[in-house]
């Protein structure tokens, strides 16, 4: 027999939203041993295939700020091109199929394709990295600073101007402002 259990903890969580499943126990029978699986943490992917991936309040709370909105956009897109997709998680699938006699994994799988895209259509239309200061044409200043604007990719992390990284303001989920001196 398998020990398995589900303890909920809503005060560690985006809200109550039906979400509050945290870890899973598993007691093996052989030895007594429980071992700890966390569970759950990855809400935008605990619906339906497209269940929205913004429904919680609390989560909205957080990304109304445009640089939080960005950096969970980002991080949605970083798990799904390295581990939330058909093709990492197959291998996986199969993998853990052998532990249990019977049991088949490959159904999950349908899954993950599907939410991995729907959560990429939900996604905002990657901008070109552009500087947009000034139509995007060459300019000087005689002011002791310069506000550059411009668009960038969610896959742009970090802005380089001279070899220097300066702080970057998201006013948007693809548009940032840099003041530099």
């Amino acid at each position: 027999a398998y020990a398995v259990s589900a303890l909920a903890n809503p005060g560690d969580n985006y809200g109550g939203d039906g979400a509050q499943h945290n870890l899973q126990l598993y007691t093996r029978p052989e030895d007594g041993k429980t071992m700890f699986f966390v569970w759950d943490t990855d809400f935008a992917f605990f619906g339906g295939g497209t269940e929205s991936i913004t429904e919680n309040a609390d989560l909205n709370k957080f990304i109304a700020n445009p640089a939080n909105r960005r950096r969970y956009y980002c991080h949605l897109l970083d798990i799904i091109s390295t581990t939330y997709n058909s093709a990492y998680m197959g291998y996986w699938a199969d993998h853990y199929d052998n532990f249990l006699p019977g049991q088949n994994f490959s159904s999950i799988l349908v899954y993950i394709g599907q939410r991995a895209s729907f959560v990429m259509s939900q996604l905002p239309t990657n901008a070109d990295f552009a500087i947009t200061s000034n139509g995007g044409v060459d300019f000087g200043t005689t002011n002791g600073s310069v506000v550059l604007s411009g668009t960038a990719p969610l896959n742009v992390k970090f802005i380089e101007i001279n070899g220097v990284l300066y702080p970057i303001t998201w006013t948007s989920v693809t548009n940032w402002t840099v003041n530099l001196p």
